[in-house]
């Protein structure tokens, strides 16, 4: 009778530890997902030869979606001034820059999205053809995959703790 009673201790003990172990994990994750999706947010970079007024259209025009929340213009100088900050313990990087004689970036737009689902969306709005062409590159995708990943964890771990 007394290894029946401490099995059964043993089995309800590792059950509630398993079960807050799993609440811990699940809000550990939801916890990381909101920080993340707070600190993902589209990034698109112009061609240099891509003027401040049509930078400033496509931001109107992006501005329109309900996705979106808020956009940030960085003019290139500015741009250009935030790279050399970065890299000013960098010689090698500051002298080529130098050499160029120009500035070589492009004005940015940073976009912050209502919720992680809207990435997607916006992402396809960078697509289009007649801004296709004008736009360097986009800081997104690998970042919408990691947000999409965690959230699907999450997901998980959230089931496994209600049954």
């Amino acid at each position: 009778n007394v290894w029946l009673s401490m099995t059964t201790v043993f089995i309800l003990t590792l059950t509630l530890v398993s079960v807050q172990v799993l609440l811990a994990v699940n809000i550990a994750g939801r916890t990381a997902l909101r920080e993340l999706e707070s600190r993902v947010d589209p990034r698109v970079q112009f061609r240099p030869e891509v003027s401040e007024a049509d930078v400033d259209a496509f931001r109107v025009s992006l501005g329109r979606h309900a996705e979106i929340v808020d956009i940030v213009h960085t003019p290139r100088a500015q741009v250009l001034e935030e790279f050399q900050l970065v890299h000013r313990s960098s010689p090698d990087i500051l002298e080529a820059l130098a050499e160029l004689g120009e500035n070589p970036f492009g004005a940015e737009l940073r976009i912050r999205v209502r919720a992680s689902e809207d990435f997607s969306r916006v992402i396809m709005l960078f697509d289009d053809p007649a801004w296709k062409d004008r736009i360097i590159e986009t800081s997104t995708a690998d970042r919408v995959v990691l947000v999409d990943q965690l959230r699907l964890l999450t997901q998980k771990f959230a089931s496994r703790a209600s049954c």
